[in-house]
């Protein structure tokens, strides 16, 4: 995915990419893999960061987070409504994802914040291949239904967000926002999807410096 990241873009508008992978060893005996990567902005722009999320609880059940992370209130700033999620067809791959793919349900978070962060066109569900499904089911829908609209909506964020920037010049007191905003978002990011899968995959004193350094790439 990331290969498609043009270098001008990533030297002007975004901020930094978080990429990851892990692999954590369950104490029931099973096993988790978590695939992150999100696309953080820099403040001259008020267009949405980026973050794809693929939780594989077991080799026929995982979780799928695909979003333009809003930046701006979406009800007080209609035109970002339009310009990021009515206008850029998000909807329809959201509808689309529904539609191939049968066994996806709708997944709801335990956590009020993360409901409110997330766009009104966000995918989250959980697909499960349990029910007579197999491991190649699995396999199948993340290669033939995942990636090809977790690929498209990164090119939408390339295209329609990093490239052609916000929907207005950012004036001072709008970057005052962002600059609050954003160190908020990065923050509550490293805490629910890091603060409680590293220290099971290294301990908790690697995990403590890993972490650190992370927050220092944060900036937080």
């Amino acid at each position: 995915m990331l290969n498609t990241i043009r270098t001008r873009a990533v030297l002007l508008k975004i901020d930094f990419i978080l990429s990851s992978w892990l692999h954590l060893s369950l104490p029931n005996g099973g096993a988790m893999n978590i695939t992150n990567i999100k696309g953080y902005l820099k403040s001259s722009t008020d267009t949405p960061h980026f973050q794809f999320e693929l939780v594989q609880c077991s080799p026929t059940y995982f979780i799928f987070f695909l979003d333009l992370i809003p930046r701006k209130d979406i009800v007080l700033h209609p035109d970002y409504l339009n310009t990021f999620y009515e206008d850029s067809q998000l909807e329809a791959l959201r509808k689309q994802l529904d539609t191939q793919v049968l066994e996806a349900k709708p997944y709801f978070s335990s956590s009020l914040y993360f409901r409110n962060v997330v766009s009104p066109t966000g995918i989250l569900v959980s697909i499960t291949c349990e029910d007579g499904g197999t491991t190649e089911r699995a396999e199948e829908i993340i290669r033939d239904n995942i990636d090809p609209i977790a690929n498209e909506v990164l090119e939408l964020w390339m295209d329609s967000c990093v490239c052609k920037g916000g929907t207005a010049t950012i004036e001072e007191n709008e970057r005052d926002q962002l600059e609050k905003r954003d160190p908020i978002i990065k923050s509550r990011a490293i805490e629910m999807d890091f603060s409680s899968s590293m220290p099971i995959q290294f301990g908790q004193d690697v995990a403590d410096i890993i972490l650190g350094i992370i927050r220092g790439v944060f900036r937080i």
